[in-house]
């Protein structure tokens, strides 16, 4: 068990490095790929960016060259003098003791907040099913029913509550449209289709399932802040993407519409003091991105470049090889370091011998 965990540990902080080198590409790239593309597919790329910290594509690799196979099962031997790397590894080692129980430190720290996040989910969940009621507004449900017609989802459900301050969408297999009671009845018919439309394009682009993915794959990187980082910048393109969806054949009336709209939600926000549960699908909550959302909002539609994908895929394709190329070149290095399969040797008790050459 201690050797599996440890492996794994290694194996986090190497895809931390590729990581690393995959999400600098991209945010450097960010506003490039954009200009090109569309919201949607900075959804994709974005998510792609954050896969590459806990899917190892440089795996195969080790394991077709035997370098997994000798970490598992051979002692790896630090010669100390032999070379800088070398070094320090053996300094690190004998100056931190706490070395050899880092990676259980990580793994408690993957259980804790594994299981704190799933608590909060099923305690949202059963808050939802408890303490929501179906809400008997003639025009919500119209426009409801109207907005399934175009678009049928059978597993969707409308409901409101007490608890919320922002609507919002949240479960994976039967998703809710929860709306909070304060906009029940403050709302002009406009105003609630907007809402609804925004609210069903994450229930049909799986949006929930989508974060509850990332957020569980955010276990194993609970101490990497570069992570989160981009795990809050998905969340911003996933709400940009749904506002691009829904405003995609507005006219500049109804995108000014739609935008005062976006600055009433947040302040009818402000004026509820009531503090809400916690869910996996929430609104978004910057006032930085909600700016955001109102400057693309106003924008209005773009012209994408028809090579725009294209190039955007090159370049998540291209961090991505860049990425594993430094997470395996960083290999030895990171084990020398992290491995409980390491031993330390003075260089100088050795002494190397040049084999004869072949006749």
């Amino acid at each position: 068990m201690d050797l599996i965990i440890n492996r794994a540990f290694v194996c986090v902080l190497l895809l931390s490095i590729g990581g690393f080198i995959a999400s600098s590409i991209y945010l450097l790239s960010e506003k490039l790929i954009f200009r090109i593309t569309s919201a949607k597919f900075m959804v994709f790329i974005n998510t792609v960016v954050l896969l590459s910290f806990v899917i190892p594509f440089y795996f195969p690799v080790s394991i077709s060259d035997g370098s997994e196979y000798c970490f598992t099962h051979y002692d790896l031997v630090i010669l100390e003098g032999a070379d800088l790397c070398s070094n320090f590894a053996a300094y690190w080692r004998s100056t931190f003791p706490f070395t050899d129980c880092i990676d259980h430190i990580w793994f408690v720290g993957v259980l804790l907040f594994f299981i704190t996040k799933a608590i909060l989910y099923v305690y949202t969940i059963s808050r939802i099913k408890g303490k929501s009621f179906q809400i008997e507004s003639d025009i919500w449900l119209e426009i409801f029913k109207n907005i399934r017609k175009e678009q049928p989802k059978k597993d969707v459900l409308l409901v409101g509550s007490n608890d919320t301050q922002s609507p919002f969408t949240v479960g994976i297999r039967q998703k809710y449209i929860v709306i909070p009671a304060i906009m029940i009845n403050t709302l002009d018919a406009e105003e609630i289709d907007f809402i609804l439309r925004h609210e069903y394009c994450h229930a049909l682009r799986n949006d929930v399932a989508r974060k509850v993915i990332i957020l569980v794959f955010s276990c194993l990187n609970w101490f990497n802040p570069l992570y989160f980082l981009l795990k809050e910048n998905l969340s911003a393109w996933i709400e940009i993407a749904c506002d691009e969806a829904v405003t995609e054949n507005f006219d500049e009336r109804q995108r000014k519409r739609y935008a005062s709209l976006i600055i009433k939600s947040l302040e009818l926000e402000n004026t509820a003091h009531r503090s809400h549960f916690y869910c996996v699908y929430y609104s978004e909550t910057s006032i930085k991105n909600y700016k955001r959302r109102i400057l693309e909002v106003l924008r209005g539609k773009k012209n994408v470049a028809a090579y725009g994908k294209a190039v955007a895929i090159s370049l998540a394709v291209i961090s991505l090889v860049c990425s594993n190329v430094v997470a395996k070149e960083a290999d030895i290095p990171v084990n020398m370091f992290f491995s409980n399969q390491a031993v330390i040797f003075d260089a100088n008790d050795f002494e190397i011998v040049s084999l004869p050459a072949e006749e």
